[in-house]
């Protein structure tokens, strides 16, 4: 049975944008950056900023604003979004809304009742984050993690699924250079249970400060989408960890306000046409350059 995500479509449009949109074309959203795991290759080991929860005040805000314009939201970022006790109020109210919503998670915390409530909302997609391709590779680098655990998660949560359109189930997962793996062998074996599979490379580099990335990659991040914190920051970049290019707060102005009149997001935009990544931290580290998980 073929099954469409949603999300493709508006990464689509993401990719081919003339940077002149008067709206974000995505939100992320970070429930909390709180986490049960402790990875090994994560930049969580390196943020200093509080940890926290975001409140009903704070969430109502973003999606109040995501309906106006039906902007499509991700929950995502900096910690694990089923940690939060309303995630699935949350999610509810925005797809009562009618705006697409995407969740990634680690995949540990669902019950059979969560997984039974995300489908019958018809939440757009999920992803299931993996490390490795194996149970000993995933706990070499998945602090805390369960691999028995969230494997059983997908199978059930894709067994609950049926022949529903919804929810999109994709698994992702990176692997070390040095990890002789038979990609074939897992895409395979997880193709009978997910709907999409996509494989990475581990990446440490980030996690030094003295790391300098002088080839950067094109990335226009700050021209298409905006990623908001647990307190109502909003930043330019979905990989700030750290709140290094904050560029306003919605409890202060409107995200219409922040998208359009910020000199913070305006400055970066610059610096960013002007192809200058090195003038940035956060920037001159990132091997990334790309919008889409």
């Amino acid at each position: 049975m073929r099954r469409d995500n949603v999300f493709t479509d508006i990464y689509h449009e993401m990719d081919h944008d003339d940077l002149h949109s008067k709206h974000p074309h995505m939100i992320d959203v970070e429930l909390t950056n709180h986490c049960n795991l402790s990875c090994t290759m994560c930049s969580r080991q390196l943020m200093k900023r509080p940890q926290g929860f975001m409140t009903d005040e704070t969430f109502n805000k973003i999606v109040n604003e995501s309906w106006k314009h039906h902007i499509p939201l991700r929950f995502i970022r900096w910690g694990e979004p089923f940690l939060h006790p309303k995630i699935l109020e949350y999610a509810e109210k925005v797809k009562a809304g009618g705006i697409p919503l995407h969740i990634t998670t680690n995949g540990l915390l669902l019950t059979p009742k969560m997984m039974r409530r995300l489908i019958d909302m018809e939440l757009d997609s999920i992803i299931f984050s993996m490390q490795g391709s194996n149970k000993e590779e995933y706990n070499q680098t998945r602090v805390n993690g369960d691999y028995d655990t969230l494997a059983a998660n997908i199978k059930l949560f894709h067994r609950l699924r049926g022949a529903k359109q919804k929810p999109y189930i994709a698994l992702t997962t990176t692997l070390s250079e040095d990890q002789g793996v038979d990609k074939d062998k897992f895409m395979k074996y997880w193709s009978l249970y997910v709907d999409k599979i996509k494989i990475g490379t581990t990446i440490y580099s980030f996690l030094y400060d003295n790391i300098i990335n002088d080839n950067h990659p094109p990335c226009y991040e700050p021209f298409r989408q905006l990623s908001i914190n647990w307190n109502g920051d909003v930043t330019a970049c979905c990989g700030d960890y750290d709140g290094l290019l904050i560029v306003g707060n919605i409890h202060k102005h409107s995200l219409d306000e922040i998208w359009n009149s910020s000199p913070v997001l305006s400055g970066i935009r610059s610096i960013f046409s002007s192809g200058c990544y090195h003038y940035l931290t956060l920037c001159s580290r990132c091997d990334f350059g790309s919008i889409k998980e």
